[in-house]
Order: C-alpha cells, then structure tokens, then sequence
C-alpha cells in the first residue's frame, strides 16, 4: 500500500456527485415542503407537484448517466453496508448488471476482514479513507490473480449531519503496479549480472559529481557511491578535474577511453557512454576493466625498449659519430695533402669528406629519433621546439610551438609519448592535410596537461584512408597507454585539431601535521627564468 495524490478523475467524480448531492437533497426539501402546503391547502396545484417530480426525475437520471459513463467504479451503500446504487463499471468489473447489487451487502459478495473494519471506521468516524495500490484478490475469479486499486471510501451525511450512507469509488491500477512490479524485476537482474561483472560499472551525474549507481566489483576496488564524489574516490581530489572526461562525453555525445589508476593502485582500461534516462539528469555510464597485469607487463617492455632505444641512440652518438667525425677529419687532412701534391685522386678524397659528413648527420639524425626527448624535466618542450623548426626546415610550413607557461615532466615515458603523438599529429597534417601553417600547443592547468596540434588544412576527411587511420589509432593508442584521452576533430575556421588530455597522477592531499611542517608549493611548476620564452 502507497501513499500517493489522488486520482485526478476520482477527484472531479466525487465533485460532480457532491454537488448533485446537493442539488437533489435541495429539490427533495423543496419538494417535501411542497407537499406539506399541499396537504394544508384545501386545493393543491397537481401540475405544479407533477413538474417538480418530473425534476428530481431528471436529476435522478442525470446522476445515473455520470455514474454509467466514468471508468471509475462508484458504489452508493448504506449505514448497514448493503448496496444502494452502483454504476455499470462497478457492475461489469465482476460481470453483472448493476440491478444485481442493489440490496444484498457489500461483504457477502467481497468478504475482507481488514476492508470490513476500514468501512465501520468511517462509518463510525465521519471522516474518509484514502488508499492507493491496495491489493485485492476476487473470491469468484481466482484466475484473475492479486489486482491493485486506488480507492476512496467518503461518509455521506443526512440534513440533520448524520453519517446516512458511504460512497466508494475504485480506480483499477494493476496494470500501472504490474509494469512498475515487472520494471523493477527487471532491474533487478540486470543488478545482480552488473555484480558478477569483473570489471566495474558506475553512473556518474556530470553536473554534480555524484556516482547514482555504483556495482560490487566498484564498492570493493574504490568505494561505496555514498562516501564520496567520484574525483574524491577515483582520485582522491577535493576538486573536480580540470580536464573531466564525463563533461567532455555529455558535450561531444561520443563514447571516450582512457586508462586511470585508482587509489589502491589498481589501473583500470575505462570507456565511457552518454546515458540518459527519463525523469534523470543525462548521466555518463563508466566501464572499468582491470589492465594492472597488462599495464605492469606492457610498462616493463616500454621501459626496456626505451633503455634499449636510448643506448643505442648514445652509442650511435658517442661511438658511430665520433668514429664519423674522426673519419671526416682524416679524409679532409688527405684531400688537402693531395690536393697540394697535385694528385689527381684528391677529387676523391674531398667527396669522402662529403661522405663522411653526411653520414655523421644522418647518425646523430638517427640518434635523435631513438631517444628524441632529454631525461630533464624541459626535455619535452626543447624536443617539441625542434619538431617544430625541422619541420618548417623540412617542409616549409610555418610551425611553431606555443607554451608560454612552461611545462616541466618528471617522467621522461609521458614525456616521449606525448611527444610523439604530437610528431604523428604533424606529420598526418603535412601528409593529409596541405595546411599553410601548423601550430603545436602545450599547456598545463593543476595536474591537467593539454597537448594540442592544429593546422588550417583540408581538416578531416569524411572516411580517412588506411595511412591517416593507422597514424590516429597509434596516437589514442599512446594517449591511453599513459592514462590520457585523444580527440582529432575539424576546426570551425577550418583544418583539424588533435587535442591529447594527460591528467597526471594526484598524490594524496597531505595530512593536518603535514601542511604545518610542509611549504605550500605551487601547483603549476614554473618556467626556469634563464630558459628562453616559447610562444
């Protein structure tokens, strides 16, 4: 049973009924006193008494129409709770005629001990009963099963302001209880397969943060929906991300992923879906499957290979080269003595010097491209200046690099995996693109990274060829290996932009007694003042 407003139907039948109540105890007065003055008078008026039968006729008719044309079940009942009236949809409901009723009681036909008490109650009270979605099985139609039904159960009073009767009105809502009971079975289930799932499922409400709905394998890894926000449980922030991924999902309609490491140390391979459902705010749906293995194993090969590229990249620095430009100087030392001996292989001995020259360029070349990124914390920004002087060398394409703030990485793996994403995004936009200029962006906000190359090309064609795909899938490839997000999309003025978004790892906020004895530092590492500006 529920509490609930009262039907809207129900509510204009019963005022149509009171007021005819009304209207018919009126006419019955007048015409009560009319018979009286008949009686005393030694000539009554007989048309006069005939038309005000004729009346109550009328509204005798006029009730029984609005009691046959509602879909609202009425019975009329008296103080001993026999039927007195009910309408053709009370009647229909247990498939008789309402003539059937009238006389025989109410719980003979329906005998119901607790509604037996609620109709003496009111009876005996004076005041009415409301009930919504009360069950109710028929006696004589078992087959029907538990129905459900709003009712409304009203004293009527007679002039002297006695109780003379109930009037009881009845609204079938079992169809509106079984869809809602059926709804919530289904629920249900789909709880109990989301719990068994091994990765974690969440919905998360952008405009709050809040987690609406959160599954077990979520409660055990991260926390319970209720103790938190999701930046307070996922990352242990105060504040919500700078860069959120949901906000971007609701935005753009588009399904995102990213890899994210959540408190107790786990990384978690997260796509994200627009979820919208009637009568809620639009929600993002999040589902996590645990990479830690993957991530642990992929991480070591990452870092071998790296080891593996950087070593080779000395050695062809400090062996291969050296070696070249020993090579070069002797050649150059020969050219000369033969030249001044007048040799004729002296023009031999000048086109080894070329030789050697550019064999030595393309070793450091070489060089360059197995470790492209210093180990210092500037190294990303001084290998992304280069980017974008070798390409305009190259190409002779404007290109330049804008980070006026400065950007400083610890962890020289981001640092090359950012910038190769940001040396695919060029290379796809002088390849595909045809762009008159090209303009690579670094920035960071808090622990936000946005790494951004655009270019006012061609922009992005409808379907991109294998090449242009490859290279797009290999950048979201990196994006994610080191928990970011990737998004390549046109420009409104034209051409593409490829956006990556890095949020760095958050480390827990310190401790009361840790900030006492800790110097605030500032949340954006700031530009070393020697360094040249880049803008």
């Amino acid at each position: 049973m529920t509490a609930r407003k009262s039907h809207p139907d129900a509510e204009r039948l019963l005022d149509q009924i009171a007021t005819l109540r009304r209207s018919l105890a009126a006419e019955v007065r007048r015409h009560a006193e009319e018979l009286a003055g008949v009686e005393a008078s030694p000539r009554p008026d007989a048309d006069h008494r005939r038309q005000t039968e004729s009346d109550l006729r009328d509204s005798d008719e006029l009730l029984q129409r609005i009691f046959d044309t509602t879909h609202i079940l009425v019975a009329y009942l008296d103080t001993d709770l026999n039927f007195v009236r009910v309408n053709r949809t009370y009647a229909e409901a247990d498939g008789h005629e309402p003539d059937f009723y009238v006389g025989k009681n109410h719980f003979d036909l329906f005998p119901n001990v607790e509604n037996e008490a609620i109709f003496r109650e009111v009876l005996r009270t004076g005041r009415p009963f409301e009930v919504h979605e009360k069950p109710f099985v028929y006696a004589g139609h078992p087959e029907r099963g538990t129905t459900y039904w709003d009712w409304s159960l009203r004293p009527v009073h007679d002039a002297a302001g006695q109780v003379s009767g109930l009037l009881l009105t009845l609204l079938d809502v079992t169809e509106r209880v079984r869809s809602r009971q059926a709804l919530e079975a289904e629920r249900r289930h789909l709880y109990e397969v989301l719990n068994v799932l091994p990765g974690f499922v969440a919905l998360i409400a952008p405009d709050d943060y809040s987690i609406r709905f959160a599954n077990q394998r979520f409660v055990e890894t991260i926390g319970r929906p209720e103790e938190g926000r999701c930046f307070e449980l996922i990352r242990r922030r105060s504040t919500p991300c700078p860069e959120c991924h949901c906000r971007r999902v609701l935005a753009t309609g588009e399904t995102a992923e990213w890899e994210t490491t959540v408190p107790s140390g786990q990384v978690f391979h997260v796509r994200a879906y627009p979820f919208h459902e009637p009568g809620s705010p639009p929600m993002v749906l999040e589902m996590g499957v645990d990479v830690t293995e993957e991530k642990r194993l992929r991480d070591e090969v990452v870092v071998t290979s790296e080891a593996e590229r950087r070593r080779i990249g000395q050695d062809l620095h400090d062996t291969l080269g050296q070696e070249l430009t020993g090579l070069g100087y002797l050649a150059h030392n020969l050219a000369r003595r033969l030249a001044n001996e007048g040799s004729p292989h002296a023009d031999t001995a000048r086109r080894l010097v070329d030789i050697a020259h550019k064999a030595s360029e393309q070793a450091r070349g070489i060089a360059r491209g197995l470790c492209p990124v210093d180990v210092r914390r500037e190294g990303l920004m001084d290998a992304l200046s280069a980017l974008a002087d070798r390409t305009a060398e190259l190409f002779g394409i404007p290109c330049t690099l804008d980070c006026p703030g400065g950007v400083l990485l610890d962890e020289p793996t981001l640092a090359t995996d950012l910038f190769h994403i940001a040396q695919e995004a060029v290379n796809n936009a002088v390849k595909h693109g045809e762009p008159r200029r090209i303009v690579i962006r670094l920035a960071q906000r808090g622990d936000a990274i946005r790494l951004t190359v655009e270019d006012d090309g061609k922009g992005l064609p409808e379907t991109p060829g294998p090449e242009a795909g490859m290279g797009l899938r290999v950048m979201k490839y990196r994006a994610r290996r080191i928990g970011g997000s990737l998004d390549a999309a046109r420009r409104p003025e034209g051409g593409t932009a490829v956006t990556c978004i890095l949020n760095l790892p958050h480390p827990p906020e310190p401790t009361k007694r840790e900030t006492n004895v800790q110097e605030d530092q500032p949340t954006v590492p700031q530009q070393d003042p020697d360094r040249p500006h880049r803008g």
